[in-house]
Order: structure tokens, then sequence, then C-alpha cells
């Protein structure tokens, strides 16, 4: 697979944008994507204008719609950088994105518990920064990430495991091509939450809606709310057992043992994620077992493996 785009705050790639002239830049962002993306800048308030240094800014008023005013000549930036927003997600939608980092806590970029300052009462940590709302609204099948949910393994896991699901998905134009993305990643989207899965299952059979457009966009609306419930270690291990159990009874006695012993530590903390996966990819290829051969869940991107060391 070609190279990753990925968008960033630029602060956070280490580039002067900040009001006073400061960056943020994060080892952890760079030395978990470099290798595998290209880290593509965005700066809402330097690219709509306002240079640096600049008055810091803050969101203003209804958690829901907020103004983004400078904090002390209160003047009002929300038509601007709005403006600019909707105009730099429609560059962005031509780049062929995977992902985008963000800068928490940013009343442009922050994507949750962004403070919202109200007149005469607490501020409210409630807020999307204004452009990050335009983006996710505008490229909904990008997943978008912050620094500070990256420093969690699960969150850290789920948002590159979104990168590589949700890219395969943004491809499909037929029915057919969305069975055989449902098939192939039936096991991650029920590691996620098998309820929904099965919903899914019965939408890819045509037992709910009559055409394909329908079918694609009812697909897309459960497949997303699936993705925000996000990998645990639990969910992951319950997944892993289900796949053993397919695998069993065509291993031999010695690779049983092996891969119950494999199972073992994991359970115990003492082996990643990923080296589980590593010898049931292995034995899943050896024996060519027709239900598992094709799963996402098993054969994965060397990034996804990177990131899930730490699960």
């Amino acid at each position: 697979m070609a190279m990753l785009n990925l968008g960033i705050s630029s602060c956070l790639a280490g580039h002067d944008v900040r009001w006073d002239g400061s960056n943020r830049f994060n080892d952890l962002i760079a030395d978990t994507f470099s290798t595998d993306a290209t880290l593509i800048p965005v700066c809402p308030e330097v690219e709509c204008g306002l240079g640096v240094p600049r008055e810091p800014m803050e969101l203003y008023g209804s958690s829901e719609e907020p103004r983004l005013v400078t904090t002390q000549t209160r003047r009002d930036r929300t038509l601007a950088v709005r403006e600019w927003s909707i105009m730099r997600s429609e560059e962005l939608e031509t780049v062929d994105l995977s992902g985008f980092i963000f800068k928490s806590g940013s009343p442009s970029c922050g994507i949750e518990r962004v403070r919202v300052s109200r007149v005469g009462r607490k501020p409210l940590k409630r807020g999307v920064g204004l452009f990050a709302k335009v983006f996710k609204s505008r490229l909904p099948l990008v997943p978008v990430t912050d620094e500070k949910l990256l420093l969690l393994p699960e969150r850290r896991m789920g948002f590159v495991e979104n990168i590589f699901l949700l890219r395969r998905f943004r491809y499909i134009i037929s029915d057919s091509e969305l069975e055989d993305f449902h098939a192939s990643h039936r096991l991650i989207l029920s590691a996620r939450s098998q309820g929904k899965t099965r919903v899914l299952d019965k939408l890819v059979m045509r037992g709910a809606a009559p055409d394909e457009t329908e079918i694609l966009t009812g697909y897309t609306a459960i497949l997303l709310n699936i993705l925000k419930l996000g990998p645990t270690r639990l969910k992951n291990k319950r997944t892993l057992e289900f796949a053993v159990k397919l695998l069993r009874h065509v291993l031999s006695s010695k690779e049983n043992k092996e891969l119950a012993r494999t199972m073992e530590k994991y359970g115990e903390g003492r082996l990643s994620f990923a080296a589980v996966l590593s010898l049931l990819g292995h034995l899943v290829q050896k024996c060519s077992h027709e239900d598992l051969i094709g799963q996402f869940f098993i054969n994965r991107h060397p990034l996804e493996l990177k990131v899930m060391e730490d699960m």
C-alpha cells in the first residue's frame, strides 16, 4: 500500500504557528507515523491570514454554535475561519486523506471538550473547534483524533485501525463490493460490536432496503457508529478465541498446544496482540482456512501491528 496522507495541526508537526510563535511538536506522532504516512500540516489561524504572533482566541457563547473571538479585544473571527474551513476541507477532499490528527483543546482544531466561555457563568468543556467541526461534517469517512487521545493504547489502535478500514470502504462503488467488504471485515466489526454487526449482516443480505443506494447509506451510518466504540483488549481477546475455535479442528496437536500457550500469555498480559496475530496469521495461511484467510482482523498493515504492540 502507498504512503498514507494524514492531515495534522501544524503546531503538532513542529511549525511555529501558535499565537505566541511556539509549537507543540509531538514525538509520539512522529515516531508512530513518519515511516508510513506523509503528514499534511494545516493551521486555520495562520492560513486565514491572522499571522504570528497574534491575539489568542476562544470559543464563546453556546456550546452548540459558539463564536470564535479574541480574548482581549473581543474581535469576532467566526465568519472568516468558518469560510476558510469550508474551502480548506474541500481542498483536503482531493488529496485522498486517510486521517487527521488535531490539536486538543484548540478553539479551531479541538475535536471534543473544547472550553466555551459564557457571560456570567462558568465555562463549559463541551465545544468543538470551528475547523474541526466543519472538517468532520464534510469528510465523515476520514477518521480523526488528537494528540492526547493517541497517548491511550486503545484509542491509538482504534484510530489506526479505522484509517485502513475506512480507506478500503471509501473505494466501494457497488453492492457486490459491499458484500465482499463486509465478509472480509466481519471479525473486526464484531470485535467492536457483535449486535450492530449482526444488523449489518441482515442489511448486506438485502433484508432491510430495496436498492443499492439505500443499502450503502444505511450500512455507512451503522458502520460509523460501530467504529466510534473502539477496540479494547477484552474485545480483541474474545474475537481471538472465536478464531482459535474455528482453527482448532484443522491444526495438529502440536500447533494447538502452541496456540493455547500463546493465548494464555496474551490473557496474562505477557504477550502483545500483534504477537498473537502473527502466529494466528501463520497458521491460517498454512491451512488456508476459508473463513479466516481473508479476514482483515488477522491480515494487518505493518502500521497496525506497530500500534498493537501496546495492546
